[in-house]
């Protein structure tokens, strides 16, 4: 956006008013006609994200504003402001235990949600002429995006990401800050997208054949984590915490005669412990050497490097996601129960599983000794 001078001074438009760009930077400044009362000031703040929550602690009292006052008149309005953000980010870190990758993605996203509310009490946003509005607002926004075909693709998950990121800081708001009241919360009737199972459109899993052949071919730095992967239904992000901060131990006596060699245990993105079971010495000893490393490869990195072996393997291409749904299938087709296939891939409630494979069922007990046995062969 262009700008005017002033003096010696450059001046740019913002929501409040004009930005005013001096020999000592930038300055946001508050220019409004309420009524007949013209309001000039400054509001001593030097970045926009402050500058925002100083606009909404304006037009909450524009007559008793005063510029940098201390106080909670932010908390009291209960508007998104910076601050806040920043107390919810370190809440979800320090105190609920969520990764720090996670609590940043929902830090950003709040943002968002900040500049598209400008300021606004949440008390008073509409649940269809606000939040869903700005929701549509940014879909259309994705999908018009002819340049970047991954972001008209991820514009369902990113709905998904802005509405949890939402719900869960009004949630904070309600049960840990106490400056929200459940009757006054406008996403408690927000529905978080579910995403549609891809094996509804086709079938997902991978013939276990075609992974033994990637164990003789694929890069070395990666061939840890595939077999920890093909053991286990686990995500990268999940090998790479384990790497980091994960956890070993053997598993009790009940579950040694399943067959589980070992117990692998790994925070989940959220905070929750989940713990699997590792069923040959080929899984345990990958794991051993992961977890001594402290380090596992990215997910683009495994990606490329499944792509490169499968190409040297001659089978079709695949990724880790399908390698975990794979997993799954091959623990249906043994037998193993819905419910213990849900545990082993952590989710929360069956439903979940069954949503995602809606063709599962049958009987076993034995989950360790259901999977392949997956060697390295060179």
């Amino acid at each position: 956006m262009g700008g005017f001078s002033e003096g010696s001074a450059v001046r740019r438009k913002w929501l409040g008013g004009y930005v005013r760009e001096g020999k000592r930077g930038q300055m946001f400044v508050i220019e409004r006609w309420l009524g007949n009362n013209h309001f000039h000031l400054s509001t001593r703040c030097r970045t926009e994200r402050a500058a925002l929550a100083e606009l909404a602690k304006f037009e909450a009292d524009p007559t008793g504003y005063r510029p940098g006052a201390k106080g909670d008149a932010g908390r009291r309005l209960c508007i998104i402001t910076p601050e806040l953000i920043d107390e919810y980010e370190r809440w979800q870190r320090d105190t609920r235990g969520t990764t720090q990758s996670h609590a940043r993605d929902c830090a950003r996203y709040l943002e968002q949600w900040m500049h598209a509310f400008a300021g606004r009490d949440i008390r008073r946003l509409d649940l269809h002429a606000d939040i869903k509005a700005a929701l549509d607002r940014w879909t259309i926004a994705a999908k018009g995006d002819r340049k970047n075909p991954r972001r008209r693709e991820s514009t369902t998950g990113a709905r998904k990401s802005r509405i949890v990121a939402l719900k869960g800081f009004t949630a904070w708001l309600r049960r840990e800050k106490g400056l929200l009241k459940r009757g006054e919360d406008p996403t408690l009737d927000l529905q978080v997208p579910h995403a549609e199972p891809e094996k509804l459109r086709r079938r997902k899993a991978v013939p276990f054949a075609h992974v033994q052949k990637l164990m003789g071919v694929i890069r070395e730095d990666c061939r840890d984590t595939l077999m920890v992967l093909a053991n286990t239904g686990l995500h990268v992000s999940e090998v790479r915490r384990f790497a980091a901060s994960g956890e070993l131990f053997e598993p009790s006596a009940e579950k040694q005669k399943q067959g589980a060699r070992a117990m692998l245990a790994v925070k989940h993105k959220t905070g929750r412990l989940h713990v699997v079971a590792l069923t040959t010495d080929e899984a345990l000893d990958a794991a051993k050497r992961i977890r001594a490393s402290g380090w596992a490869p990215s997910h683009s990195v495994v990606w490329f490097a499944m792509r490169a072996a499968c190409e040297a393997a001659k089978v079709p291409a695949f990724n880790a996601g399908v390698l975990r749904h794979s997993v799954a299938t091959w623990l249906h087709e043994a037998g193993v129960p819905l419910d213990v296939i849900s545990e082993q891939l952590g989710h929360r409630d069956r439903r979940t599983t069954a949503d995602f494979y809606r063709d599962m069922g049958g009987q076993a007990k034995v989950l360790a000794l259901a999977l392949p046995h997956l060697k390295v062969v060179r």
